[in-house]
């Protein structure tokens, strides 16, 4: 399953990390736990800071 890191889960961001059901895997981190909660109700993983899950990506 191919990995996707969304920063950021404004507008923007979370229409990107909505692509879960499209069969890949998300990790979302945003600065407001709250917003972030839809996308991690939807199979996204919290991702703690930026430099952690890009660092793991391949």
């Amino acid at each position: 399953m191919d990995k996707i890191a969304v920063i950021g889960t404004g507008a923007m961001g979370s229409r990107v990390a909505q692509v879960l059901s499209a069969g890949y895997e998300a990790f979302v981190r945003n600065r407001t736990r709250a917003r972030r909660k839809a996308l991690l109700a939807l199979g996204a993983q919290a991702a703690s800071s930026p430099p952690t899950r890009t660092a793991a990506m391949p």
